[in-house]
């Protein structure tokens, strides 16, 4: 009977340390997770000399997709982004929804040409997955990208991709907007 006791117990505290360490909405890593990994990373590129990019993602429309569809249709976006973006990264790469709708993924040996192949793989994947589902509002992604240097922090490397992520968000922004205004006007 003790044993039974002991095994639910150490049963118990395996899944709770799971769970700590997981979002619950997508099953990705979350913050706390990902900066552990991104400070344990750092530090074998520091000492081993390999290659480490960071990879931002933003999925654009979350707030209009909530508001429009309700909070559910939200989450199944959020949803359809984690599991593509599991698609087009490889096992050793850490995936983490850092927060409402952003996600990052720790990219060790990695440089930034390969980082950029991922993004534009996980762009087409998102698009076309968008594509088949019938909703009303297209789920869009922007994505930053930033390659560590020597000497650099795990927070230096993931402010520098945050900031290519919202380079990238004003430029898809700006390409939208001109798209709109070449589109002919229909007057009633």
């Amino acid at each position: 009977a003790v044993a039974d006791q002991v095994a639910i117990a150490i049963d118990r505290a395996r899944q709770f340390a799971s769970e700590a360490r997981t979002d619950h909405l997508t099953g990705l890593a979350n913050r706390r997770e990902f900066e552990r990994v991104m400070e344990r990373e750092v530090a074998l590129a520091e000492r081993h000399k390999r290659r480490l990019s960071v990879m931002m993602i933003d999925l654009d429309n979350l707030k209009r997709i909530n508001d429009r569809q309700g909070h559910r249709a939200g989450d199944g976006a959020l949803r359809v982004v984690a599991q593509h973006l599991l698609r087009v990264v490889r096992a050793s790469d850490v995936c983490a929804r850092v927060g409402g709708d952003e996600f990052a993924v720790a990219m060790p040996e990695t440089d930034l040409d390969r980082a950029r192949d991922v993004a534009a793989r996980l762009r087409r994947s998102v698009e076309h997955a968008g594509l088949g589902m019938k909703a009303p509002e297209r789920v869009e992604v922007s994505v930053g990208i930033a390659a560590w240097r020597a000497g650099q922090d795990w927070q230096a490397v993931y402010q520098a991709a945050d900031a290519d992520l919202y380079e990238d968000k004003r430029r898809r922004k700006t390409a939208r907007r001109w798209q709109q205004e070449d589109q002919p006007q229909i007057r009633l």
